[in-house]
Parts: structure tokens; C-alpha cells; sequence
């Protein structure tokens, strides 16, 4: 249930050596694409930290309204039929993930939320390599590198989160070990954005709070008594987001951040 969609051949980093230009437009839909899924587990963390008494609902809110948006957005512009039907079938999973993500819920509900949120994640995955592989361009790969690192910020808490309320703590365990592996991979493979003086800053940044989430992670055991711990997990998550969607944006001339 809990299986991340795998990291294709398409999002591995490569070299800039000879690239042609990326149009923005498609630069942009890949950018998009990648903040879906991010949003899917976004969305799954704020609803299950509303659960465990923290209530976020602005955040919520925020999130669903960004992903439908992007997602009509996208399906307008789709640049070929077969991405079309991948955001097809993602529109057809968003109605009964986005209720599940708005609803009060309760924790027996919750393994309920985790598998559509890991349905709609694999379908937004999908979208993305497909808009990478239909670019073929070497700045395709590396948004779509870049912005998996967002996705897999909010992955990470939304797991640690499903723990403290005691849902699929095994699987969460296995699934929270190769995203956390997978952090690491996107930050050994990527490369500083040529297209900004201040990118090798950021992804100094980058790396830095990637250190305090990892060692807050260790440090507090989940726990949903322990509110000081909740709270830090999260607030670095979207420190870590901020940061990332930045990154993400720098691959290209436009700069365009998605959040």
C-alpha cells in the first residue's frame, strides 16, 4: 500500500554538456506536475496532524485549492494525448482523495486516506515522467529531480504522522527508509542551476536543513502525545518545501516557483 512509485531513468540528474533550451511553457507543466504529487502528500500530513490536534487547515485548504487549479491547468495545456490521459485518470482518483483530505476523519479512517493518497502520488508520478521523457531535454530531468525533493519532505512527515497515530507503522518504517534514501540520492545527483549567481546558496541551504529534519526525525520517536515533537517535524518539512520548490525553480531562466 505504501509502495512510492520508483524513481525512473528520466528524473536521474545528467550532464548539461551541449543542452538546447527548454521552452518555458513545458518547463512550467513539468514544474506543475511535480507539485501535484508533492500536494498529495502534503494534503495526507495536514489532514493527519488535524487528527493528532494540530490543526492546519489554512495549509489545507491552500493545498487543495493549488492542486486543482494546477490540475485543470495542465489538462488544458497538455502537449500530447498521452499525457492528457494521465491527468485524465488523476482527475478521475482527485474527487474521493480530496473529501477524504477535507473531512474530519478519524484515525480508523486514516489507512482509508492512505491508499488514495498513494493512488493519486502514483498517477501525478506518471504525469511527470511522461512530460520529462516528452522533453527530452536535460532541464526536464533535473526539475523533475529537484521537485521529487518537495515531494519527498511532505512523504517523509506524512509517514512519521501515520506512526504516531499507530496506522501501517511497518510499512511506514520501510517506506520512510527508502524515502529518506531517495532525499539523499536527489541531493548527491543534483546539480547547481546554471541560470542563477545565488543557486549554489540555496542548495547549501538545502542541504543544511536537510540535516536538522533528518536529526529531528531521530531524535523524536512518533509519538502523538508528544506535541513539541509533532510540531517540529512539520515546521521543518515546510521549511524543507520552501526551500526545495525555490531549488526547483532555479532549473530554468523563468525562476517560476510553484507554491
Amino acid at each position: 500500500m505504501l509502495a512510492e512509485p520508483t524513481r525512473t531513468l528520466t528524473e536521474t540528474a545528467v550532464p548539461r554538456r551541449r543542452q538546447r533550451s527548454l521552452p518555458a511553457e513545458l518547463a512550467h507543466a513539468i514544474n506543475q506536475a511535480g507539485c501535484l504529487r508533492m500536494l498529495s502528500q502534503r494534503m495526507a500530513k495536514l489532514h493527519t496532524l488535524r487528527l493528532l490536534g494540530i490543526n492546519e487547515d489554512g495549509l489545507l485548504n491552500q493545498s487543495v485549492a493549488l492542486f486543482e487549479n494546477s490540475l485543470n491547468e495542465l489538462m488544458r495545456k497538455s502537449p500530447s494525448s498521452q499525457i492528457y490521459a494521465h491527468f485524465t485518470a488523476l482527475t478521475e482518483e482527485w474527487p474521493a482523495f480530496r473529501d477524504a483530505a477535507l473531512n474530519a476523519g478519524s484515525v480508523p479512517e486514516l489507512r482509508t486516506l492512505a491508499e488514495l493518497d498513494e493512488t493519486v502520488l502514483r498517477h501525478a508520478q506518471q504525469a511527470v515522467d511522461a512530460l520529462v521523457q516528452h522533453a527530452g531535454n536535460p532541464i526536464a530531468a533535473q526539475i523533475g529531480l529537484y521537485g521529487r525533493q518537495r515531494m519527498l519532505a511532505q512523504r517523509i512527515t506524512k509517514l512519521y504522522l501515520y506512526q504516531a497515530c499507530g496506522v501501517c507503522e511497518r510499512e511506514c518504517d520501510t517506506a520512510m527508509a527508502q524515502a529518506r534514501q531517495d532525499f539523499e540520492t536527489c541531493l548527491q545527483n543534483a546539480e547547481v542551476a546554471v541560470f542563477a549567481p545565488y543557486a549554489n546558496s540555496v542548495l547549501l541551504l538545502e542541504h543544511d536543513l536537510w540535516a536538522a529534519f533528518t536529526s529531528a526525525l531521530d531524535h523524536f520517536v512518533p509519538d502523538r502525545n508528544d506535541r513539541i515533537g509533532l510540531q517540529s517535524i512539520h515546521k521543518l518539512s515546510e521549511q524543507l518545501l520552501e526551500i526545495t520548490d525555490i531549488s526547483t525553480a532555479l532549473q530554468h531562466p523563468t525562476h517560476k516557483v510553484s507554491l
